[in-house]
């Protein structure tokens, strides 16, 4: 069977086995007292019957009432209130460009109306007999799919409010539809279990499954030709992963209540269901479907959304739980009490936006720790690190993303502007003078990361060398006491057998300021506290080495006190009690010491 490739869906997601669906758009940060605390909320006037987000959290589409709003996720105030007389089903494209929405006209007919960036394209009406129950939109928005309760089946290109074919199920009411991301397939569940495949591009239907519960979700695997399942009645549950290729379950997985939404890994590796028993099952695709684990809300879940990298679920349930979840082993990210029930529940490609439903009320969470993280770069080496104009300088970089890949370098020099766009790399043509030389990494979703930077002095520039500094050892923090003597020894070496010869010396606190212009020299007299040492040499020609530095740290003299001798004079035998009490400069913790002449 064809596979639709790495294509992105947006699932719209609704209540399970409710005819009104809440949303709350959520973009999630953790308040006090641990609860993850909403970026915004947004009263509703009554119940939303569903919510959709983009992949990359930029829209969110929401019903509620006789109203549909499109929001972006940076604010609480719609962009768009559509008005219409009933509310209906609802779905988003993958890029937030096209939404479909269902909804009663005036005259009692069902509507069927497709938006392009919050402009009508187009809403015939279809009549009075036919009650849209769900709606799908394919990734990119060039296939749209409904179906109603009186067993019909409406497939339609974008372009046209034709449906370029349908099917009836003989009266079966047609509760879920689903479209895969490429629109290749197209599926559907019905009210006494009956699951349906159909090719596209023919109409025709490539399969059925005659035999399950009630059906009250389906999802389609982002980039396998694979459809999730959820069903159930009040004894009995049933998650089943399907290949389009056969109506023989690849997983069939049983428990005593229904289960009622449905999630499923973007290659189909696993699946998971939310359950009217109040628990979350992450299921293995392997082997016929293995319980790697379940977690509890507590009471019904209500929905599940995943990220579309499948590191993560969205759980949300009637007690107002709401639980960001780890694939790997179950474990919550975070979880919070909301303000309402919650019916809904969404996430965008990566996680780090996360929408919720409740009863009266959108809420914006955000999760920095989902989100696109930087890439981060290495200089690895440039060699030679001083040049004579004209000789040839290797560059060598790396870069690490977390989350990704690295795809992009970016090489730039503070004198010569941009350099290269390569790993490694040689030049011979950098000017003469001292270069800051940055590099910055992108990753494959497009971030660059922040720059790194040494130097690179290109031209007659000698080489400056820092002894240990006398008394500190060779390695470790060097302390000193104030008052003490310290000496500080420096060389330099020329850049090649025929270059000027040294002459000059500069020594230099980051304290005190300037200290001596010797190769060695001692001092007493450096103040109390950090100091950083910079030296550097020059030429008869004039060109100074760069900075090379040393750290040391003088410790001022602490002082102590006597408070108290009591009892003063005191007998032979008697106990005496002794208070005293130290001060010291720097503020570190003192030793005491007590002696007697």
């Amino acid at each position: 069977m064809a596979n639709d490739g790495d294509a992105r869906g947006s699932r719209t997601h609704r209540a399970a086995g409710a005819s009104l669906l809440l949303l709350a758009l959520a973009c999630l940060a953790l308040g006090a007292g641990g609860e993850k605390a909403p970026e915004w909320e947004y009263i509703l006037p009554s119940p939303a019957t569903d919510i959709a987000l983009s992949d990359d959290g930029v829209n969110l589409s929401a019903g509620w009432g006789n109203r549909l709003g499109w929001f972006y996720t940076n604010s609480s105030v719609p962009l768009k209130n559509f008005q219409r007389d009933v509310a209906g089903p609802m779905a988003l494209s993958a890029d937030g460009k096209y939404l479909f929405a269902a909804g009663e006209g005036n005259d009692g007919g069902q509507k069927l109306t497709l938006w392009e960036e919050r402009a009508k394209e187009w809403n015939p009406p279809y009549g009075t007999a036919m009650t849209i129950t769900d709606v799908d939109v394919s990734a990119d928005g060039a296939y749209l799919v409904a179906g109603d309760y009186n067993g019909n089946i409406y497939v339609f290109r974008r372009q046209s409010s034709t449906p370029i074919w349908t099917a009836s199920l003989s009266e079966i009411g047609v509760l879920q539809v689903a479209i895969s991301p490429g629109g290749t397939w197209v599926a559907a569940g019905t009210q006494t279990g009956e699951i349906h495949l159909y090719e596209r591009s023919s109409g025709n239907e490539s399969w059925v499954y005659p035999s399950a519960p009630r059906i009250y979700d389906l999802e389609f695997a982002r980039e396998a030709p694979l459809l999730a399942v959820a069903s159930g009645s009040a004894n009995s549950g049933q998650l089943y992963l399907f290949s389009n290729a056969s109506n023989e379950p690849l997983v069939d997985y049983p428990i005593s209540k229904a289960f009622t939404s449905v999630a499923v890994h973007r290659n189909g590796s696993w699946l998971a269901g939310g359950a009217d028993d109040g628990k979350v099952y992450l299921i293995s695709a392997q082997g016929g479907g293995t319980e790697e684990w379940s977690y509890s809300l507590g009471t019904s879940v209500n929905d599940i959304a995943a990220n579309g990298v499948g590191t993560h679920l969205l759980a949300g349930g009637g007690n107002k739980q709401l639980a960001l979840l780890a694939v790997a082993d179950g474990v919550p990210l975070w979880t919070t009490t909301v303000e309402d029930p919650i019916t809904c529940v969404a996430a965008s490609w990566r996680g780090e936006y996360l929408a919720v439903g409740q009863e009266d009320r959108l809420a914006l969470f955000y999760e920095v720790a989902l989100d696109n993280q930087p890439p981060n770069a290495t200089i690895v080496s440039i060699s030679p690190s001083t040049a004579m104009p004209g000789w040839n300088v290797t560059f060598s970089g790396s870069g690490e993303d977390s989350d990704g890949s690295v795809v992009g370098y970016y090489w730039r020099s503070s004198r010569d502007g941009g350099l290269s766009n390569e790993a490694q790399f040689n030049v011979s043509w950098l000017s003469a003078g001292y270069h800051t030389i940055f590099l910055k990494v992108q990753d494959n979703d497009g971030l660059w990361g922040a720059e790194v930077s040494t130097e690179v002095a290109i031209g007659d520039f000698p080489t400056a060398t820092l002894e240990p500094v006398i008394p500190c050892p060779g390695a470790g923090d060097c302390v000193v006491n104030q008052g003490d003597a310290v000496t500080f020894t420096g060389s330099g070496t020329p850049l090649t057998n025929v270059s000027a010869a040294i002459n000059a010396f500069w020594w230099e606190s980051s304290r005190d300021g300037p200290l001596s212009t010797a190769a060695q020299f001692s001092t007493s007299a450096l103040s109390r506290g950090w100091h950083t040492i910079t030296f550097r040499i020059s030429n008869t020609d004039g060109f100074w080495s760069a900075n090379i530095t040393a750290t040391l740290r003088v410790n001022g003299q602490p002082s102590a006190y006597i408070a108290s001798v009591s009892p003063n004079p005191a007998l032979v035998g008697q106990t005496v009690m002794l208070s005293g009490d130290g001060l010291d400069p720097e503020g570190d913790a003192v030793a005491y010491l007590w002696n007697s002449s």
